[in-house]
């Protein structure tokens, strides 16, 4: 729809190509204490679009499965704008998910990131081609891999992205170190590219 140049940023070159009314919604599942989890639903559609910038309405829903007390759940409503050019980094990093206090209570972060390319010679860096199988249908993905040491610990970032779905990003993960199941994993569970 707009012109693609190297300065473009790629979350807003995603959202650039989708129509308005373009949706993604994503899950994430994070066990929080022993026996108790934080399911966050995040969903995003695309409300304005124009030269300098794409304008989502974002809707996250968090709730808490498990543990001796119930928590009401709890939702957030949003507009974000997303830059047709990124603005300089303040820091290179990584990654988005949701979080929970001993309350139950929720929120959301975001680490607005640096381009997941891999670097030829960084052997923390890798990347490929799989068919993820996202809301019932065979799509192709490029991934990511980057690892990175955190306080001591060992810590892998994965994402796979699709031109198919809005917004561009189909699954992410974060593990630590052995075979440990991921710390967060987010999933795509239905989208809509007009």
């Amino acid at each position: 729809m707009f012109p693609d140049s190297p300065d473009r940023d790629d979350a807003y070159r995603s959202w650039s190509t989708c129509g308005l009314g373009s949706s993604v919604t994503t899950e994430d599942r994070r066990e929080i204490v022993p026996g108790m989890t934080m399911i966050s639903s995040t969903s995003l559609t695309l409300c304005a679009l124009d030269a300098e910038k794409a304008t989502l309405d974002m809707v996250v829903r968090n709730r808490v499965e498990g543990g001796p007390t119930e928590f009401p759940p709890t939702e957030i409503l949003q507009e974000i704008e997303i830059p047709a050019v990124r603005p300089p980094p303040a820091s290179a990093g990584h990654g988005s998910g949701s979080g929970a206090e001993a309350d139950g209570s929720g929120g959301i972060w975001e680490v607005t990131p640096a381009p997941l390319q891999a670097g030829p010679k960084d052997p923390t860096e890798k990347n490929g081609e799989e068919m993820l199988v996202i809301a019932g249908r065979s799509i192709p993905c490029r991934w990511f891999e980057h690892t990175t040491d955190v306080g001591g610990r060992r810590l892998v970032l994965k994402v796979w992205l699709s031109d198919q779905i809005p917004g561009g990003r189909a699954r992410s993960e974060v593990r630590g170190d052995g075979d440990a199941p991921p710390a967060l994993t987010t999933v795509v569970v239905s989208f809509l590219k007009k």
